[in-house]
Order: C-alpha cells, then sequence, then structure tokens
C-alpha cells in the first residue's frame, strides 16, 4: 500500500530566539530521510521583516502574499507529479493543504496573531480551500505565564476554528505529569523531531496530528525518547574536517615545475614588449601606420607619402609660414585623433594584459594544488622580467623641426633676384663689349700681338687679331651668363633640399610623438604590472596566513565535536574519537587532489579574484564549510552515516534505548487526560536488529501485549513516542 502525503506549510514565528536554527534542522533532518516530498513541503520563518523560506531567503513583498505564494506552490502540478511519480498517494482534493505554525510561548503575541491573521484574510479570499492547522508552541516561560499565552491563543483559534477543517495545538511544556521537569535546552529537539515525525509520510486515511474536528481546537501534548544520529551535526563537522583536509593542498610547498613553467609561458607571452608595442599601436593601422621593434629600438612606420606638401604654387618667401602651418595642422591631428587611439590602445591593451594575467592565475586557483607556492614563484619571475624590459634603457624625445625651418628661412634669403642677375650680366657684358671692341680696333696692338704669335704660329696674319679679340669678348659674355643661371639654380636646389628636409622634419616629428607616447604606455604598463606583482604577492602571503589560521580554528571545532545529548533525545555518537574514524573510512580511496578541487567549482572559488576576495575578508569559511557539506551530503556521506548501527553494538543500543520508553511516558504537560494517549515505536529504517530490540522493550516494559503501539520508519533514530490530549488551563 502507498504511503499518503499531503501539501504541507511548516512556518515558525520568530523574534529574536532560536526557530530560525530549529526550523533549519527540521529542513535537514526531512532532506535527509524523505526528500522526495521536498516539493509540496515549503518551510520557513516569519519575522519583523516578513517571510522567509529556511536559507532566509524573502518570500513575497509580506507574510500574507508570501503564504499566498507557498500556497500556491505546493499544488503546482509540476511538484505535485514529482511526488507521484516517487511513488506517494495524494489525496484527490488537491485543494487541501497542511499548515503547521511553530512558536515559543513567550513571543509577542500581536507577531504570532499577525501570521494567523494573514492566514484567515487568504482563506477567506480562497473559499474553495481546505486548511488544516497546527499550531505547536515551545513552553519556555513560567506556568502561570504560560496559561495567559494559551489562553489567548485559544480564544483567537476558537474564534476563527469555523474557517479552518481541522485545528489542533500541540504544547511542550517542560513540567511532565509526574511532577518532574527537564532541561528547558532540551525541548527546541523535542519539537524538531515531533515536526519531522509529523512530516513523514503516513498509511492511515487521515494523519494523526491533523485529524481535528471541524470547528473545535483540540490541545495536544507530547513525551519523547529516541536515540538518534546528529547527521546535521556530523555534517556540519565533517565539513570543517573535509575543509581542513583540503585546505592543506593549497598551502603545499612543493610546486608541480611543468604546471608552474606552463603557467609562466603565458604569463611570459603576455609581458612581451613586442607585442605589447604592436597592440599599443593597432588603432592606427587603417592609417598605415605601423610600429616595430629592431635590436636596440622601438619604431613607428609612417607610410610612404602620408606626410606630404605641394608647394609648387607658392612663392618662396611664403614656403616657411606655410610649411608651419601644415605642421601644426599635423599636431592637431595628432592631439585629436591619432594620440587618443594610441591612448586607447594602451589601455585596452593593459587590460587584456591584466586580464591574462589574472587568466593564469585563476587556472593555479582551479588546480587547487600549491596554491600559494605556485603564485610566489610566478611573481618573482615576473618581476625579474619586468625589469629587463628594454623600453627602460630606451632613448626617449620628441624630434624638433626648429632647425630645419631656420636653414629654410635663411636658403630663401640668399637666393638671388633674377633681375638683379640679368642687369649684372647686362652691365658686365656692356664693359665687355666695349673693350673687346676698343682693343679690336688698335691697329698697334693686332700688330704686336700678330708679331708675338708668328713665334708659336707662322701662319698668323694681322688681321686675324681683332676677329681672336672679339671671339674672346663673346666667350667671355657667355661665360657671364653661364654663371649667373648657374649661382641661381644652386640656390633654387639648395632651397628645394631643404625644404624637403622640413617636411621629412615633421614626418619625423610625427613619428617621434607617436612614439614617445607608445614609450609612456610601456613605461606604465611596467609600473603598473611591478605595483600588481607586489600587490599580488603581498596579497598571496595573507591569504597563506589567513588559511593556516582557519585550518586550526577549523581543527579545533571539529575535535570538540558535541551533539546535543539529552535524557530526552540522546545522541548516538557523542565525541570526535568516535566520529573520526567514520569521516575517515568515508574519505578512502578518494582523491583528494581530484575533491579539493570539485569543492572549489562547487564554491565558485576558481578565479583568482575570487579566492583572493573571499579569503582576504574570511567570507571564504563560510562559503567552503556550506559547499563541503554539500559535498559530504550528497558524494561522500554514504548511506552507512545514517545508519544506528554504524556507530552502536545491539547491546549499547539497549542500554540507551530501556530509558527512551521511560521518558516518552513522562509527558511534558501535568495535566494529560486518560484514556487519549497514543503510542508510537520510532524505527530506523532497514535496521531488522535495532527494530526488533525496540519491540523487546516496549515488551517487557508494556507487555505482551502491544498491538495499541504503531510503528513509524524514521531513519536514523530509534525509540518512542506519545502524543495525548491535554486540559488547557
Amino acid at each position: 500500500m502507498p504511503l499518503r502525503y499531503e501539501p504541507t506549510l511548516v512556518i515558525a514565528v520568530d523574534d529574536g530566539s532560536k526557530m530560525k536554527e530549529l526550523i533549519g534542522q527540521v529542513r535537514f533532518w526531512l532532506e535527509e530521510t524523505q526528500p522526495q516530498v521536498l516539493p509540496i513541503v515549503r518551510l520557513g520563518v516569519a519575522d519583523e521583516k516578513g517571510l522567509q523560506d529556511s536559507t532566509g531567503k524573502p518570500v513575497g513583498k509580506d507574510i500574507a502574499e508570501g503564504l499566498n505564494l507557498w500556497l500556491d506552490a505546493v499544488t503546482e502540478a509540476e511538484n505535485l507529479n514529482e511526488v507521484r511519480k516517487a511513488g506517494f498517494d495524494l489525496p484527490s482534493d488537491l485543494l487541501v493543504r497542511r499548515i503547521i505554525i511553530a512558536v515559543e510561548s513567550q513571543t509577542d503575541w500581536q507577531r504570532i496573531k499577525a501570521v494567523l491573521e494573514a492566514l484567515v484574510q487568504i482563506l477567506q479570499k480562497r473559499r474553495e480551500a481546505t486548511i488544516k492547522l497546527v499550531v505547536a508552541v515551545l513552553a519556555q516561560n513560567q506556568e502561570d505565564q504560560l496559561a495567559k499565552a494559551l489562553k489567548d491563543m485559544r480564544e483567537w483559534l476558537n474564534g476563527y476554528a469555523q474557517n479552518f477543517s481541522a485545528v489542533q495545538m500541540l504544547v511542550l511544556d517542560r513540567y511532565r505529569n509526574d511532577g518532574s521537569n527537564i532541561n528547558p535546552n532540551q525541548l527546541p529537539m523535542v519539537l524538531t523531531f515531533l515536526l519531522l515525525v509529523a512530516l513523514m509520510p503516513y498509511e492511515a486515511n487521515q494523519h494523526w496530528l491533523f485529524n481535528g474536528q471541524f470547528g473545535k481546537v483540540n490541545v495536544w501534548t507530547a513525551g519523547l525518547g529516541i536515540v538518534y544520529v546528529p547527521l546535521p551535526d556530523i555534517a556540519n563537522t565533517a565539513a570543517k574536517w573535509l575543509c581542513h583536509q583540503l585546505s592543506h593542498l593549497a598551502l603545499r610547498e612543493q610546486v608541480n615545475e611543468g604546471f608552474l613553467q606552463e603557467r609562466w609561458q603565458e604569463m611570459e607571452r603576455a609581458l612581451d614588449e613586442e607585442r605589447l608595442w604592436r597592440e599599443i599601436f593597432k588603432g592606427l593601422s587603417d592609417y598605415g601606420i605601423g610600429a616595430d621593434v629592431t635590436e636596440d629600438s622601438f619604431v613607428v612606420n609612417l607610410p610612404e607619402g602620408l606626410v606630404r606638401l605641394d608647394l609648387s604654387a607658392i612663392p618662396w618667401d611664403k614656403w616657411t609660414e606655410r610649411i608651419a602651418d601644415w605642421e601644426a595642422k599635423w599636431m592637431l591631428m595628432l592631439e585629436e585623433f591619432w594620440l587618443p587611439k594610441v591612448r586607447e590602445g594602451a589601455n585596452e591593451t593593459q587590460q587584456k594584459v591584466a586580464k591574462e594575467l589574472e587568466q593564469s592565475l585563476d587556472k593555479c586557483v582551479a588546480n587547487g594544488v600549491a596554491i600559494i607556492a605556485t603564485v610566489e614563484k610566478l611573481m618573482v619571475k615576473m618581476q625579474e622580467n619586468l625589469i629587463n624590459w628594454k623600453s627602460r634603457k630606451a632613448l626617449r624625445g620628441i624630434r624638433l623641426t626648429q632647425k630645419e625651418f631656420q636653414d629654410l628661412d635663411t636658403a630663401i634669403r640668399q637666393v638671388p633676384n633674377p633681375l638683379a642677375i640679368a642687369a649684372r650680366i647686362f652691365l658686365i657684358g656692356t664693359v665687355i663689349v666695349y673693350f673687346t671692341f676698343i682693343f679690336a680696333r688698335w691697329s698697334w696692338l693686332s700688330g704686336f700681338i700678330a708679331n708675338w704669335l708668328r713665334n708659336f704660329l707662322p701662319f698668323v696674319e694681322a688681321w686675324m687679331v681683332p676677329a681672336f679679340i672679339g671671339l674672346l669678348g663673346f666667350l667671355a659674355i657667355l661665360r657671364l651668363i653661364w654663371k649667373g643661371w648657374r649661382t641661381y639654380d644652386e640656390a633654387v636646389k639648395r632651397v628645394e633640399a631643404i625644404k624637403e628636409r622640413c617636411i621629412k622634419a615633421v614626418a619625423e616629428e610625427i613619428a617621434s610623438v607617436l612614439r614617445e607616447a607608445g614609450l609612456q604606455a610601456l613605461e606604465r604598463f611596467n609600473k603598473y604590472f611591478e605595483g600588481w606583482a607586489k600587490r599580488t604577492t603581498e596579497n598571496n602571503r595573507t591569504v597563506a596566513k589567513n588559511i593556516e589560521t582557519q585550518l586550526q580554528e577549523w581543527e579545533a571545532t571539529f575535535k570538540s565535536f558535541s551533539p546535543s545529548d539529552y535524557p530526552l533525545v540522546r545522541s548516538c555518537v557523542r565525541k570526535w574519537s568516535q566520529l573520526e574514524p567514520i569521516l575517515k573510512e568515508a574519505m578512502m580511496g578518494r582523491p583528494y587532489d581530484e575533491l579539493w578541487r570539485q569543492l572549489l567549482k562547487d564554491a565558485q572559488l576558481t578565479s583568482w579574484e575570487q579566492w583572493l576576495s573571499r579569503w582576504l575578508d574570511r567570507s571564504a569559511v563560510k562559503i567552503l564549510e556550506h559547499t563541503a557539506e554539500e559535498l559530504w551530503k550528497t558524494r561522500l556521506k554514504g548511506e552507512e552515516v545514517k545508519r544506528l548501527s554504524t556507530y552502536l553494538q545491539t547491546n549499547e543500543a539497549e542500554s540507551l534505548l530501556q530509558p527512551c520508553y521511560d521518558e516518552a511516558s513522562k509527558f511534558l504537560w501535568q495535566k494529560v487526560q486518560s484514556g487519549t494517549s497514543l503510542r508510537w515505536s520510532l524505527k530506523p529504517e532497514d535496521e531488522r536488529n535495532l527494530s526488533d530490540l525496540s519491540e523487546k522493550v516496549l515488551r517487557e516494559r508494556y507487555g505482551s501485549n502491544i498491538v495499541d503501539w504503531q510503528s513509524i520508519t524514521l531513519p536514523g533514530a530509534i525509540g518512542y513516542l506519545q502524543v495525548a490530549e491535554a486540559q488547557i488551563p
């Protein structure tokens, strides 16, 4: 016959008490014992902030909206089908829901009333809904104060009982019906197990706790005596033990040299100067501007013909001014367009390199082993690399054009005026012609020259001399013209050459400005990453100290393992020496390195930024503990951990179980009505010897007729439970 179940809400009203912790315990136990029903169960806390789930996440804007959302959620078709697939029989009337409201007697009645009134308002709007309500009261104050608190609660419930199909009050008082009292500290544990039993699937047509009469408020109390496996305490301690065992790997001093070399090669590529130099100027590639690194210099290459100026239509005396204006336009181009692109490229490159460096450190963290030592060695190598950058020794400065402009001005001033040259040629030519005619007409001169020349040239006649003098005059005039033209031509060529030098100087100035901007960027990179390496080293060492300190705290915590152990609720394992072998056996044969990497992955601590920030503010401790607890529960724990027989031999269990019957018989209420008691034997799941032992104790204490004792299977627990109707004062 399939077990039955109904959609259920459990809400603790909290005003600074330990009810939040109690709800967390119930949630934990339900996950461990009956995880199949969780889709149609909601557990949370109502406080001054509203309704929150067991993790502290708000549900709705206020309590009423939160209750509405949960009432819908537990009857969603998808959730119901999931529970049915697990083999449970759900009621045909899916509008039926069970609600347990857990409170402490000293909690402000107005706060409790606010939750109840919000529930009634919802029911009045949802007339088709059927709600079975149980108010569980944990009595912690004196008897007279308890009487008043219960009276207010009872009166309110009686006034609105017609809105519910069943209303029950479950009261746990520290005064028992035999006149004794108990330590109030164990009452939350008693209520935890009572709620857990109430949330177990059942075989009967109706659950015992929700089987009330319409329009009437019944008051119940209970007696409990169990031996249990402290699964929440074990999980918590196992999490800290796991964190302690696995976190040691991060502090391992022996580094994997192959892994270290791979990471350094990645960082070395990221810090390659030549690559960075080219990346800085990548934004200027559309202009054909490139960057290169020679053996001893950093170079910016402007494309051929990029910087040119046609001055053919400009008078020479305007050339210097025009070139200066042209230079100013290029400088404006630099300032407005090119240099911003260089700075943008430098910023992007710096961010890219920083990301690449962090990615290498991310791999160190994700690897998990020797994180601290590996990062330390990488930072040493990185600082050595930065010290040896060539840009630190590169010649710096901007090419100036002042000298070329001065030379051009001088050359232009030194170009002779063509008219002046022509006038000079004319004047000197006139003199040459005049003297040529004079010398040619002097017959005595012609005769003298002819007689002298006959000494060498016998054929010379007197008439030939004037013609020779005229030829010499003509040649003199030709030489005068050629020299004037040559003087002018050389001056023009000198001006053209200096003009080209000026234009080239402007191009060199542009390249030098870009080069200087690039070198400044490299200098900034060098300083930034030097500082980054130093900060990383300091932070890495701080993290190492924090881990070492936390390892000591973890060790002290798990070695002080001491779960709740009271007469009513007895723990089957009470000290670390009993638990340690169980944990070690669970870890036997499991690779610690892989588990550590899995833990970091699940904790989302696989990046350097996350690892660093979480350890610097110590938030990594809670994150790792929570993740380790989940890892323990889902992958490492095993079913043996939940079994009582793992910790107890049969004879040991019997010595603990004998008093459980007596404790369960002493109801936590002094005015229990006779003849209304319900009795259960709590038996562990799939542990035949302990189940038989439970019946044996019953026969010894109760007699052979135990048919009125029903059985409830509760994994990880064995004992007895009695519930009885009580007379409320």
